[in-house]
């Protein structure tokens, strides 16, 4: 019974410090908001509304399907990945 008591609060530990991670990575992803000098027209204003596109060029076939999904497209890992790329591409449209 010990064990079982033991094993549950090394588990819950664990899980812990994964979301701690978790929070950090999110956090230093988040864009700064703070005071930057400008008001509200300003060209930094602007930027908070335009969305990143990342490099799929660059990014794995895994990656590609992962980024598809986001989006909501299902992507087939069989395929090439120009393939994927152009499937991926055309539904961004």
């Amino acid at each position: 019974m010990i064990e079982v008591v033991v094993t549950v609060l090394v588990v819950a530990a664990i899980v812990v410090a994964i979301m701690k991670v978790r929070d950090k990575k999110e956090d230093t992803k988040k864009p700064s908001t703070g005071s930057g000098g400008g008001g509200g027209a300003s060209s930094g204003g602007a930027k908070v509304n335009t969305v990143a596109v990342p490099d799929l060029d660059k990014m794995t076939k895994q990656k590609l399907e992962d980024y598809g999904r986001t989006r909501g497209i299902e992507l087939d890992r069989r395929k090439t990945k120009s393939n994927m790329l152009s499937d991926l591409r055309t539904h961004l449209k």
